[in-house]
């Protein structure tokens, strides 16, 4: 997986502004964090976040990277025994059951209270990262969408300058800009990439992170 500055680098090229005529840096990372985030609605990173309950709290803190309050799994285990009990979402609980779970603006609330420590995991669809220093959580394979996306949004920029300043006229507007089609077919090369990996059967790492639940 790439660094920020190795992706700026590639996206340069691809812009054809190695040398920064056109986009600022400050410009071309905000372009990289907003394709992250675009791309991490199509393909989450998976991560596994476990720690232990404590005994009669029913809130405790979701993860920080957790996306549209999304939860994949959540179970508990038994330290005693090591029996393991699935615990559904609210929607999904048998009947009347208190034996469920929700997500409560930036809470996971039981429907009971937990009696004794339990060890919990819980799997869940993240954001990738893209850090100013070190790897980002994009996968090699996946480049493309993130160098689509930006260059997409660096040119439709550009296009909106040229539209809304170079192209007026005196008591008119013209909207005949020759970049406007441009970064619209960028927009639409972007989606196509998405549906067509979309359709590719693919396989998710699970990285796992150690967290605290708040008492």
């Amino acid at each position: 997986m790439s660094t920020k500055a190795e992706l700026l680098a590639g996206l340069r090229i691809r812009l054809n502004d190695q040398a920064a005529t056109r986009w600022k840096d400050d410009e071309l990372n905000a372009y990289l964090d907003d394709a992250a985030r675009d791309y991490s609605k199509y393909f989450p990173r998976r991560r596994e976040l476990q720690f232990e309950t404590i005994t009669g709290t029913q809130r405790y803190d979701v993860p920080d990277d957790l996306i549209d309050d999304y939860i994949l799994d959540f179970t508990f285990i038994d330290n005693i025994t090591s029996l393991q009990e699935v615990i559904p979402e609210k929607q999904q609980r048998r009947l009347q059951s208190n034996r469920f779970y929700e997500v409560v603006d930036q809470d996971i609330v039981l429907g009971f209270v937990p009696i004794g420590v339990y060890d919990v995991i819980v799997r869940y669809n993240a954001i990738h990262t893209m850090p100013d220093t070190g790897e980002s959580t994009i996968p090699e394979e996946d480049e493309d969408l993130i160098y689509a996306y930006c260059m997409a949004a660096a040119w439709q920029r550009i296009g909106g300058n040229d539209a809304g300043l170079s192209r007026w006229t005196e008591g008119e507007k013209r909207d005949d800009s020759p970049i406007i089609p441009h970064y619209t077919r960028l927009w639409q090369r972007y989606s196509r990439l998405i549906e067509q990996k979309q359709a590719v059967p693919r396989t998710y790492k699970l990285s796992r992170v150690v967290g605290t639940w708040r008492n």
